[in-house]
């Protein structure tokens, strides 16, 4: 009777130090890594993100994101609650057919990850702590220029970029779900981004209810 005591609150405090475990795998500069990472030890220690850098290529940057995914399982740790591949969509045409490939390939193996895209780029999440705006948008420099009218230093790798916006992290959410509804996806809308639907993901109380 006192062997199974044991093996009970063993078993309760092992649950008790479970905590949600995420993935995010981009293909950008250091621009997206950087905020990511600056991102993860926000959550620390209420859930643990770990970020990874890959290619530009959008199906190879899914597969490796699957082989980390599976990684994790053969280590007997704790499996990824969710995985997100953050993709920029911007322009070229074989960009978008990369990407819908990619999106044919998780959804025949993986349940638990998703591409999460910016139309053009990723600077549409930046400029949405600023602004509630779906103005389309020629190629990623464009989106730049808006974004330097509120942030003027501004260039791609800059750092402390996460320090800099997170005060504005909910108008973000806010606007950029104001100008993408869930029910559709960021490579049919020039501009938008889905960051903000990671974000509520990630952090349940900014979610709309």
């Amino acid at each position: 009777m006192r062997q199974n005591r044991y093996r009970f609150q063993e078993a309760r405090k092992k649950l008790r130090l479970i905590k949600p475990t995420f993935l995010i795998v981009n293909g950008g500069v250091e621009t997206e890594y950087n905020y990511f990472v600056a991102f993860s030890k926000e959550l620390h220690p209420h859930a643990d993100v770990h970020v990874l850098k890959a290619g530009r290529d959008v199906v190879s940057l899914v597969k490796k994101a699957m082989a980390k995914v599976e990684q994790r399982k053969k280590e007997d740790v704790t499996p990824y609650t969710r995985a997100w591949c953050v993709v920029d969509v911007e322009v070229a045409e074989s960009v978008r057919k990369d990407i819908q490939n990619a999106q044919a390939l998780i959804r025949k193996q993986r349940a638990d990850m998703e591409l999460c895209l910016s139309n053009p780029c990723f600077e549409v999440w930046f400029l949405a702590h600023y602004v509630r705006s779906d103005r389309a948008f020629h190629n990623c420099n464009a989106v730049i220029d808006d974004l330097k009218r509120y942030m003027t230093d501004y260039e791609k790798s800059l750092e402390g970029i996460y320090a800099h916006l997170a005060p504005k992290l909910p108008d973000a959410i806010k606007n950029a779900r104001a100008c993408l509804s869930p029910s559709l996806s960021a490579l049919d809308k020039n501009s938008s981004t889905e960051i903000y639907r990671m974000m509520e993901a990630l952090l349940p109380s900014t979610k709309e209810n």
